[in-house]
């Protein structure tokens, strides 16, 4: 009972209330350190976040209409990070060993996104994903794994296209 009252009142006051347009955003950032975040960065209103469990570093953004599922699992996003809109960062996968229930036990892995990346509009940052120090994610891109500093992935798997200087 405890945790269906603690996720109720996590999307009523988080979800509803405290990422609507009305609260400023520093006010928002405010509320969410007192509940566990680590956020120096921001982040526009109507994101979904579930959880405390996210990190964010200096001059960082988080745009509209993200989702950051961080449930089990913490996501931590560098300095001067821009995430576009309608990004989902993922944290939890399920196991599919028992045939009877495919989308079995929950599999939390961490989410870590390093200084100067740029992850572009509807892109899937899949659980266990590490985006490395400027890294740029393409517009639709679905990341799984770890990138290569310093490069541009694009796709579905995201396959590096371009080293940058």
């Amino acid at each position: 009972m405890k945790c269906i009252f603690h996720q109720y009142f996590w999307n009523l006051f988080i979800n509803g209330i405290l990422n609507s347009y009305l609260i400023p955003i520093n006010i928002r950032v405010l509320f969410l350190n007192i509940l566990g975040a680590k956020i120096e960065g921001s982040f526009h209103p109507k994101s979904i976040i579930l959880s405390h469990r996210l990190k964010m570093g200096h001059h960082s953004f988080i745009n509209r209409h993200c989702l950051i599922d961080n449930g089990k699992e913490w996501i931590t996003i560098g300095n001067n990070v821009a995430i576009a809109c309608n990004v989902s960062l993922l944290t939890t996968n399920h196991s599919y060993e028992d045939e009877s229930r495919r989308g079995g036990q929950v599999i939390p892995k961490p989410v870590i996104i390093e200084d100067g990346a740029w992850i572009g509009a509807n892109c899937i940052i899949l659980p266990g994903t590490k985006i490395t120090k400027g890294c740029v994610i393409a517009a639709g891109s679905v990341v799984k794994g770890e990138t290569e500093p310093n490069s541009i992935y694009a796709g579905n798997p995201a396959k590096i296209i371009k080293k940058l200087v």
